[in-house]
């Protein structure tokens, strides 16, 4: 008997708010019970579930999206998907519409209700077109009724949605926590004493606190607390904002002082001297290998990851100590050969046109390589890249008008400590001759890794140590 039967799938689900009524068991147990009665055999890893989802889209449906991916294996393993009712396949009619034709017609899979039978007749589609278009309408309107009665309550001054930091739910209720709401306290007067997020966020990790979420304390989560009226007293929701019924734990002037101290934040501006960092990119934590970023006042940099709690160690350092220190290192490299052990001073490349002759050397080699199939096609790319990058012109810009071609020392006290290029064209010098410039905060020292074809002409006979 039981090999004359038929394969089938089932398919259940339930969102957050029907796991009473319609619960997996009791959907499980109707397919069940249909499949023994209208000949179908329901195999066990054929069954899928997707338990407190919606179904107003497949997204994050992964048993759902499971169980379109088995349908597609050749042979098909079933010929027919069942579930409790069609409002559990979907609730969006696009949906149902592209998966049912799909299913029926590439892969000859009929969906099944096993609570609606409508038969299989011509009246049959339009009579599941019609439950699907109600089943649309009652996932639309209980959105809007959800979303009415959320924003009556926030009216009424409930706060609805997860305790943050300071506060717990007790019987219902948002009440302050004792331990926390000391630090909620703290994180106030010391911002409005002056110091920054980064140093809140800092002091914080050093007594051992966490957030809300059990993390580490960042910037950008001191900076949400702050922005939070839920701790003046207030409670936002959906653009409404109403005085709550809980007990606040700042007063509604500090919230204010702190407002006004963020928006006037953003509106200062970094000037063009202090935000001209054309090393940034190439800058890398001697720790953990993670680039910089800018931080603070636009004075100085940080490891990003130190900044996310994922390097142990401060690497926070000024940009123009940085530029003093690269000025002279470049300086003493490029100054003369008994400076850096060269036989001839001709030997170093002391202009642009030298620079972008190294790039073109470069490339043509990868080009050989590339045609006899040694390398990729993207290591052609990327040397071409290199040299389209080089800005051949800035050196006719802002020097043949006078027929000065200046030394590599000038030039690199030009990139780091002058106006007369842009940004852009900084950037793209350096490119063409580091790889990376690595900060070792404790023991206060740069390394400068240079391009292979640089380093090789700089040093024929090896480092000069």
């Amino acid at each position: 008997m039981t090999d004359n039967k038929r394969e089938a799938a089932a398919y259940i689900r339930v969102s957050t708010d029907e796991q009473r009524e319609f619960s997996p068991e009791s959907q499980l147990d109707r397919i069940l019970s249909y499949a023994e009665s209208h000949g179908y055999s329901i195999k066990k890893e054929n069954i899928f579930c997707d338990n407190g989802i919606s179904g107003k889209s497949t997204d994050k449906r992964e048993g759902f999206k499971s169980m379109i991916e088995k349908a597609k294996n050749k042979p098909t393993p079933f010929k027919a998907i069942l579930v409790w009712k069609f409002s559990r396949f979907a609730r969006n009619r696009e949906d149902s519409i592209l998966y049912k034709s799909m299913l029926r017609k590439k892969y000859g899979i009929r969906v099944i209700s096993v609570s609606e039978d409508i038969g299989d007749d011509k009246m049959s589609v339009l009579m599941e077109a019609m439950i699907e278009a109600m089943d649309e309408f009652y996932s639309v309107n209980l959105g809007e009724e959800v979303k009415r009665g959320m924003t009556k309550r926030a009216e009424k001054g409930k706060f609805q949605s997860r305790a943050p930091f300071g506060y717990r739910f007790l019987k219902g209720s948002l009440v302050p926590f004792d331990t926390e709401k000391e630090y909620v306290k703290l994180i106030y007067s010391l911002f409005l004493s002056g110091k920054s997020t980064e140093e809140i966020s800092e002091i914080l990790n050093k007594t051992g606190v966490k957030t809300s979420k059990g993390n580490p304390w960042t910037s950008r989560s001191v900076l949400y607390l702050l922005k939070n009226p839920v701790y003046a007293g207030y409670v936002v929701w959906d653009n409404v904002t109403c005085f709550g019924v809980h007990e606040p734990i700042i007063s509604e002037n500090d919230y204010k002082q702190a407002q006004s101290i963020i928006k006037n934040q953003k509106k200062r501006k970094i000037t063009k001297k202090q935000t001209d960092c054309c090393f940034l990119k190439f800058l890398r934590c001697s720790s953990c290998g993670g680039k910089f970023c800018i931080c603070g006042d636009g004075k100085n940099l940080q490891c990003i990851n130190y900044i996310k709690h994922k390097c142990t160690v401060s690497h926070s350092v000024s940009i123009n100590r940085l530029k003093k220190s690269l000025t002279m290192i470049f300086a003493e490299i490029f100054s003369g050969a008994e400076k850096i052990n060269l036989q001839e001073t001709e030997n170093l490349p002391v202009n642009i046109a030298k620079l972008q002759k190294q790039l073109q050397l470069k490339y043509e080699r990868v080009k050989k390589a590339y045609e006899e199939g040694i390398y990729p096609i993207e290591e052609l790319k990327k040397a071409s890249l290199e040299i389209k990058n080089f800005d051949s012109n800035f050196a006719k810009k802002n020097f043949e008008k006078k027929n000065i071609v200046p030394s590599s020392a000038d030039l690199f006290n030009i990139i780091f400590n002058s106006e007369k290029l842009k940004p852009n064209q900084k950037e793209a010098i350096l490119s063409a001759i580091i790889d990376k410039i690595v900060f070792y905060r404790p023991e206060e020292k740069l390394a400068v890794f240079f391009k292979e074809d640089i380093y090789n002409n700089l040093f024929p006979k090896g480092p000069p140590y």
